[in-house]
């Protein structure tokens, strides 16, 4: 299972899954208010976010998976790992934290630079 984080489509795996497809069944999945998924109507909780993974697993009728999460995506497969142990075969973490009130947080300019990058040379301007 693949990962995404915030507001970024599953789409973004479409060129390295090819790499794991001859060995793995890979799923993907859009995260509520990313790529065609639909955006919710108030705030999501990190827990929400992952019993949302849990569920894709279960309609792909997977029991257990090796779990790859991208930025927020990380700290939902850990979230998963913690409440569905039994779900997570392996969990590999990429560009990701465990968020919590120790992580370490990006500046706003930060997160302005990052939001240009994947969203494009208008993003993060007033």
């Amino acid at each position: 299972m693949w990962i995404t984080g915030f507001t970024i489509s599953a789409a973004v795996f479409d060129p390295i899954l090819p790499l794991y497809e001859d060995r793995f069944d890979c799923i993907t999945f859009d995260n509520r208010g990313a790529g065609r998924s639909a955006a919710p109507l108030r705030p999501v909780s990190i827990p929400e976010l992952a019993g949302d993974a849990v569920r894709v697993l279960d309609a792909a009728g997977v029991s257990s998976a090796h779990v790859y999460g991208l930025s927020m995506g990380g700290m939902i497969a850990q979230e998963m790992a913690i409440r569905f142990p039994e779900r997570v075969r392996g969990l590999v973490l990429g560009g990701s934290t465990p968020g919590g009130p120790r992580a370490v947080r990006p500046s706003r300019g930060e997160l302005a630079a990052l939001g240009r990058g994947v969203l494009g040379a208008g993003a993060g301007r007033d």
